[in-house]
């Protein structure tokens, strides 16, 4: 994250007042940025600069005015033509009021775009909302809320304003998407711009889940999924892997050679987690047997980016290898952990060591010769040298690790 961004400090007690809100607004990890008694732009949280793409103190406007923040190129820019107009109708009538009586150059600008507009100074409320619309590349755009929050001292008075950028979803809405793993949601926006990169695959899904459903009743059976789904989310973020699709009972998740620092990493973390939601599975207190069959995968240059629709949020991925995967997976049974031979042979000495692996002794069967492989498997991926793995002793996590 970026280092927050301010201004050369100003001398006095108004500047130690402005350090103290700084304080409490970093706390809040909201975007936010803080304008002076002059209206200048005096510091913007590293969550903004991020949003923007730049802690530059020249692009941001740091020691500006508002009215250049807002009309210089990064934010013209962010914005569409139709909102920068109703930011502008908005906050120039109280800039104009501020600077009224004053000898500051910024008054004239002030007057000139007030006419060019035809507004005219208004005292400003003690605080005001609007929205901000950021277009996005591929259409379409994002909407956030801005409030606006004039800051006053029982004894310096009027020291500035801070601005708050903030969802505009009900607190309620807010609540269910804040729920998850924060560290997950991390490594899921570094993937907002779709990348190829090398990482370990996995594919899991619940044996016999038919007959499963048949067996339990309809609530019984969507506690039991809803369990081990959010086991499974729980494994793959504890060992920073990123979750990717959930297709009923079933789940995918990769684990990018970026997050584990090494190949050999990163396919260490994706057999540590198939082997913990294999545990996990098996001790779920029902009379049958609940077994998680998963398959295993590496993929060299694998293509992974953010899904999104107007209803949710993914992680997809694009390469060869997935669908491989996904044949290997459909292949195993009785909770079975099968892995590819490319998976196995990324291992180094001391990875393959935790895990009681050999890989320099490890055999492997054709897939398409496995004794439960699929019609699909068998021409999708017949030739893909797997093996099976142990799933080592130990006791199963809980449902949220």
């Amino acid at each position: 994250m970026s280092e927050p961004a301010a201004a050369p400090l100003l001398p006095g007690r108004e500047q130690d007042l402005l350090s103290e809100v700084i304080v409490e607004l970093e706390a809040t990890r909201a975007a936010c940025f803080l304008l002076d008694a002059d209206l200048t732009l005096r510091w913007v949280s590293p969550e903004l600069q991020d949003f923007l793409g730049t802690s530059d103190p020249e692009r941001l406007a740091l020691g500006r005015h508002v009215l250049h923040v807002v009309t210089g190129p990064l934010w013209r820019n962010y914005t569409t033509a139709a909102n920068s107009g109703a930011i502008l109708d908005r906050l120039v009538p109280y800039a104009l009021f501020h600077a009224e009586g004053t000898d500051a150059a910024i008054r004239e600008e002030l007057a000139k775009v007030a006419t060019d507009r035809g507004l005219q100074p208004a005292c400003p409320p003690a605080m005001w909302t609007g929205t901000i619309e950021f277009p996005q590349p591929g259409g379409g755009q994002i909407v956030t809320r801005y409030s606006t929050t004039l800051l006053g001292h029982p004894i310096a008075g009027w020291i500035g304003a801070a601005v708050v950028l903030s969802s505009p979803l009900r607190a309620r809405v807010t609540d269910l998407l804040t729920r998850g793993d924060e560290a997950l949601f991390e490594r899921i926006a570094q993937l907002a711009t779709p990348r190829q990169e090398p990482a370990a695959v996995l594919f899991a899904d619940l044996e016999g889940s038919s007959a499963l459903s048949r067996h339990l009743s309809t609530p019984g059976y969507f506690s039991l999924v809803g369990r081990l789904l959010t086991a499974v989310d729980g494994s793959v973020s504890r060992h920073l892997g990123i979750v990717g699709k959930h297709a009923g009972d079933g789940v995918t998740a990769f684990f990018r050679v970026t997050d584990a620092g090494s190949a050999s990493g990163a396919v260490r973390s994706a057999i540590e987690t198939a082997r913990e939601i294999s545990r996990f599975a098996a001790a779920m207190e029902v009379e049958r047997p609940v077994r998680l069959n998963i398959g295993l995968h590496f993929a060299p240059a694998l293509y992974l980016g953010q899904l999104i629709t107007s209803g949710r949020l993914e992680v997809t991925a694009l390469g060869d290898e997935v669908n491989e995967c996904a044949r290997v997976q459909e292949s195993a049974r009785n909770g079975t952990i099968l892995a590819t031979k490319l998976l196995v042979e990324q291992l180094r000495a001391a990875d393959a060591d935790a895990l009681e692996l050999r890989p320099a002794t490890t055999t492997y069967t054709a897939l398409g010769d496995w004794p439960t492989v699929t019609d699909k498997a068998l021409r999708d991926a017949g030739g893909l040298p797997v093996t099976e793995l142990n799933v080592s002793h130990g006791e199963a996590p809980g449902p949220t690790g």
